[in-house]
């Protein structure tokens, strides 16, 4: 079902994907977030042979609806166990952002910089099951993100910054919610997806078809993906072009 709900919203928001002149114009496609598998063992951390395990998966979709304003939605999904007791905990929320595109007459997207802001909330469960019993606990967070994207390529970039969220637990039986904070420093990678108006700069990457409609390329060096309308919609992507 988390799949099934992560690929209907990239189904979406793909479907809107438009005529852009820079990867934060209206029209483009983000695409961000980060997944990881961490096994700990040893003295440390085994409790009867087994070792803690844990499972995290963050995407974040957005979408340009008009220069530098980004909306859209993230998801996040993580698992923690060890034995017969997991915990596990799954939210979703909407996020806005915004980039600032501090020089519009840029004509090369790599090695753009763009300042940006953003904040999110998201809303689910968190449970706990240890076998023989289970408590289910609602969670809710809330909070900003604040740096620079570094385009390492027209739709790669490396992004750094300061997060900031409040995290609220809300478990069953308690008199009254439980709330933390995190301040965070980190860097990561965001992707975008957009029409792009430069037809022959995508010349250099092996090309291949998608269907009838569009081109997708693929770059071995760097992921690296940009939409082409296909050569029969050529004339139609120059019309919404400069």
């Amino acid at each position: 079902m988390k799949v099934t709900l992560t690929l209907a919203v990239l189904i979406f928001f793909a479907g809107t994907i438009a005529a852009a002149d820079n990867p934060v114009d209206k029209g483009s496609l983000m695409l961000a977030g980060n997944a990881f598998f961490m096994s700990q063992s040893g003295d440390l951390w085994e409790e009867g042979g087994d070792a803690f395990t844990t499972i995290t998966f963050m995407p974040t979709v957005g979408y340009f609806v008009s220069p530098g304003l980004m909306i859209g939605g993230n998801l996040v999904f993580s698992r923690q166990s060890q034995g017969d007791a997991s915990l596990t905990d799954f939210a979703i929320g909407p996020t806005i952002g915004y980039y600032f595109n501090t020089n519009k007459e840029r004509a090369e997207v790599k090695g753009a910089v763009y300042p940006f802001i953003s904040g999110f909330f998201t809303y689910g469960k968190s449970k706990f099951d240890a076998g023989d019993w289970d408590s289910t606990t609602d969670i809710m967070q809330f909070g900003g993100h604040a740096g620079i994207l570094y385009m390492l390529s027209s739709a790669v970039g490396l992004n750094a910054g300061i997060n900031f969220w409040v995290d609220s637990y809300d478990f069953e039986g308690a008199p009254e919610s439980i709330d933390g904070t995190t301040l965070q420093i980190g860097a990561g990678f965001t992707s975008f997806i957009y029409l792009t108006c430069q037809l022959a700069k995508v010349a250099a990457p092996p090309v291949k078809r998608i269907g009838g409609a569009f081109y997708f390329t693929l770059s071995a060096a760097i992921p690296h993906y940009r939409w082409v309308k296909s050569p029969l919609q050529t004339a139609d992507l120059k019309s919404k072009c400069h």
